[in-house]
């Protein structure tokens, strides 16, 4: 079972320099050495990217990269390491871009290479087992961190420092790595695919603050898309109405979504200016899960030809 490792910098291949700060320096092949990864496990580097610094234009190529892996060469598992700033939203662009035949997964360290009790090699030994385990194919992208698997539609980096960062809020992880064996304890479906070869839409996320400054939502108008992050269920100031009405009559697409991270948007419970009764009498979509997932969805959906079905696109988050 030939595995292909892709590796992208990140913490995971961070060292300290001559001024004690760290920097990307390791290199696929150095990781893969620090452990068991399998003779038939082939290293790539990919780039020395910072997390925060990578683009759809480069997910898109990532995609193409996994596609031949698996279609042209003989692959059947991929494990990709990373910076985590950005972990949650890779692994789901790439989870929504293809129905993948064989499993990717995503790991990458919170704890770098010159520090006591790095993680980095056994988050890569475990994403490697995952990658080759039965068990895994068909649950489509998955993030593998501090023993836990979890899907891409549902986990998030929840503390900024913290190894155990990575959780899955609503449902937790789908299994575990344990003593190198895979164990999955859940499954879940396919997601909607957005198969777009070219990211061309451009769209805008806000998380809606006490007295939201009405000029930030107008300029954030100014792209094909805004997502917006409500208060609770998925609740917006009256104030902003009149502005989004208007941008929805003159064909901007508007989603609203719960800033609180997990659980699904409210529908058809509250009455008042600015809930979603109204919000939806407005032309303005309601949508399901955290507010960088679902400027995703509206990102891709947006940049397919034809236009899918937006309301199901942006209620599809599993």
């Amino acid at each position: 079972m030939p595995i292909l490792y892709l590796g992208l910098g990140g913490t995971i291949a961070c060292t300290f320099g001559p001024d004690h700060l760290v920097r990307s320096t390791l290199g696929a092949g150095e990781l893969l050495a620090q452990i068991d990864g399998g003779a038939d496990t082939v290293a790539e580097d990919v780039g020395m990217t910072a997390s925060s610094d990578l683009t759809f234009a480069d997910l898109l190529a990532l995609a193409a990269r996994i596609r031949r892996a698996f279609e042209q060469e003989g692959y059947t598992g991929c494990v990709i390491s990373q910076g985590t700033d950005t972990i949650e939203e890779v692994a789901y662009t790439l989870h929504l871009l293809h129905a993948w035949p064989h499993p990717v997964v995503i790991t990458g360290a919170m704890r770098h290479a010159d520090l006591p009790g790095k993680d980095g090699p056994a988050n890569l030994q475990d994403a490697l087992a995952v990658a080759r385990a039965p068990e895994a194919v068909g649950l489509g992208v998955l993030v593998v961190m501090g023993g836990e698997i979890h899907g891409a539609s549902a986990v998030t980096k929840s503390h900024s420092q913290r190894p155990s960062t990575f959780a899955s809020p609503d449902w937790g992880p789908l299994g575990l790595v344990a003593e190198g064996r895979v164990l999955i304890a859940r499954r879940i479906g396919p997601p909607p695919l957005l198969p777009a070869t070219e990211v061309t839409a451009r769209v805008h996320l806000i998380r809606v603050p006490l007295d939201v400054d009405l000029a930030l939502v107008e300029a954030a108008l100014a792209g094909d898309g805004l997502v917006l992050e409500g208060t609770g269920g998925g609740h917006l100031p009256a104030k902003l109405g009149p502005l989004l009405r208007h941008s929805v009559q003159a064909g901007k697409v508007v989603a609203v979504t719960s800033r609180t991270g997990s659980g699904p948007s409210l529908r058809h419970t509250y009455g008042a200016v600015g809930a979603e009764s109204d919000l939806q009498k407005s032309g303005i979509l309601i949508a399901d899960g955290p507010g960088l997932k679902v400027r995703i969805r509206l990102t891709l959906a947006l940049s397919l030809h034809p236009r899918p079905d937006l309301a199901s696109v942006l209620a599809a988050w599993l």
